[in-house]
């Protein structure tokens, strides 16, 4: 994978603005920090390519095309007009593959601390990088320019390893599990595990959440390190994981168990609206290297089935159930009325939000933005963290939300309006209140799409709105049925709850005897 006959130029023309290209812009920012960039946006007429098709030629430039499904439009485009183009999330690739080479030069950062007890790998910029373009691009690029990255990433993580090794750590795999620590579901199965006798190492992504932790880890091995790097640095012959989507560069052969975020991760592949070729090797993707991963309840497990079947991944299901679910289960109380609606967004542009917003403050209703964690993550590394703030209304009714977790007290009090987050089926369960799925379509992410035969929204669940002033009459509806003593809803979801969510108020006890049974068929 060659495109060093691009790396001359001292501009570039970025196709098309927005998207998958932002991404892209953001990489190439840092790996040729010399060059200029122009966005080409077919949106307005001064910037489409037809208008800009003349100074691109007389400046003698490449378009870089960067898009996701509609990357073959945009090259058709490109072809008719006969400009220099080229495919801007390979060459990206490329730049990127040879940004970590330079920094596997250097060394690698990390540290050891607690007598050699933690490991912390740093997130540099390279591999942040690499996380967002593998995240995002897995599932629209060739295999080459993936596994070039991975190869690059391995490198990297090899040249860590001797250095560790002069210091007398060692990453051999050893018999035992690797956890990724998570107070509300994870904690509690470690801690049955290293009762009956087994080894664990705590598996963290940041060094800031292992410091609000770290109380738990006591004398306990700790691995801190970047999400796409955590497949290399797990030393154990078992390794739980909390969502899918790894690179697979481990130094050996491991038993990858995948305990899905929520249960939606079941579904979230039933509303895109991508091209079929590019839904499918996401899938595949995402579950490549699990053997095993957990469904939570009946629906979920069926839906995995059905998936698994038609794409042919060898990946086994678990009926677990949800231990974060079992602990809730112990705080829910009997009756609460229904104060404020509280937003949290995560496909849904900020932009429909906001309108959906001001609209309930015009009716003085009580409302919380509570932003997505990872919308506030992609905000941070785009270098957008603070402009959101400038767009968010000023009322006596609007709060926004920036505490680390979500407190259960506020949400037996709300009506949460979500779309692709999670909370959208773990809130029910726990609150037994519906969630209202307010999801405009857009080109990825739409309700009405049902891949593989299954919808992401449940009647006794969800509620669905596609524009603000249907959200609105939904949610006071719904406002209006919870507050008037009708437990027919609650009722419906309890009863829901009871028949399909496997192992309900014992799911760790069932969990740690499948892993033990796991285990012990090595």
């Amino acid at each position: 994978m060659d495109f060093s006959y691009l790396l001359g130029y001292k501009k570039y023309y970025i196709y098309p603005n927005g998207g998958c290209s932002l991404i892209i812009f953001r990489i190439l920012k840092d790996c040729l920090p010399a060059a200029e960039f122009e966005f080409i946006d077919d949106s307005m007429p001064e910037t489409a390519l037809c208008n800009k098709k003349q100074e691109i030629l007389n400046s003698g430039a490449y378009v870089l095309v960067c898009a996701g499904d509609v990357q073959e439009i945009l090259v058709s485009k490109c072809l008719e007009s006969k400009v220099p183009f080229a495919d801007g999330r390979a060459y990206a690739a490329f730049l990127l593959g040879n940004m970590i080479e330079q920094e596997t030069v250097a060394g690698g950062g990390y540290e050891l601390l607690e007598d050699n007890r933690v490991l912390h790998i740093f997130p540099s910029p390279s591999i942040m990088h690499y996380y967002y373009f593998f995240d995002l691009f897995c599932r629209y690029i060739r295999a080459e320019a993936l596994e070039y990255l991975a190869h690059r990433a391995f490198l990297y993580c090899k040249k860590i390893q001797k250095q560790l090794s002069l210091q007398n750590y060692h990453l051999e795999i050893t018999e035992g599990f690797s956890i990724h620590f998570a107070p509300s579901r994870t904690r509690e199965i470690a801690e049955s595990l290293i009762k009956e006798g087994y080894d664990i190492e705590y598996y963290f992504a940041t060094y800031s959440y292992y410091e609000q932790y770290k109380e738990y880890c006591k004398d306990i091995p700790v691995i801190i390190a970047p999400w796409i790097l955590v497949d290399f640095f797990t030393t154990k012959k078992m390794c739980l994981t909390l969502s899918g989507i790894i690179p697979q560069i481990a130094l050996g052969r491991k038993i990858n168990i995948g305990l899905g975020h929520t249960f939606s991760e079941a579904f979230q592949f039933s509303p895109m609206a991508c091209k079929q070729e590019n839904l499918h090797a996401f899938i595949r993707e995402y579950f490549f290297g699990f053997d095993y991963y957990c469904a939570i309840d009946k629906r979920s497990q069926q839906c995995y089935e059905k998936i698994f079947k038609e794409l042919n991944i060898s990946t086994k299901i678990l009926k677990v159930g949800s231990s974060r679910l079992d602990l809730k289960l112990k705080a829910t109380p009997k009756s609460h009325k229904i104060q404020q609606f509280v937003f949290i967004p995560r496909s849904t542009a900020l932009s429909y939000i906001l309108d959906a917003i001001k609209l309930f403050l015009k009716h003085s209703l009580k409302v919380v933005l509570r932003l997505h964690p990872a919308t506030l993550n992609l905000n941070s590394y785009l270098g957008a963290e603070i402009a959101y703030k400038d767009m968010l209304p000023v009322n006596e009714n609007f709060s926004l939300d920036e505490s680390r977790d979500i407190e259960l007290d506020m949400l037996y009090k709300s009506i949460v309006i979500s779309d692709s987050s999670s909370v959208a089926y773990s809130t029910p369960l726990s609150t037994l209140i519906p969630t209202i799925l307010y999801a405009p379509p857009i080109p990825t992410f739409d309700l009405r799409v049902q891949n593989f035969g299954f919808s992401y929204d449940d009647p006794i669940l969800h509620r669905v709105a596609f524009d603000a002033q249907t959200l609105l009459e939904i949610a006071l509806n719904l406002q209006k049925s919870l507050n008037d003593d009708n437990e027919q809803i609650r009722s419906n979801i309890e009863q829901y709850r009871k028949d399909m969510v496997f192992n309900l108020g014992h799911s760790k006890d069932v969990f740690v005897r499948l892993l033990r049974d796991i285990h012990s068929s090595l």
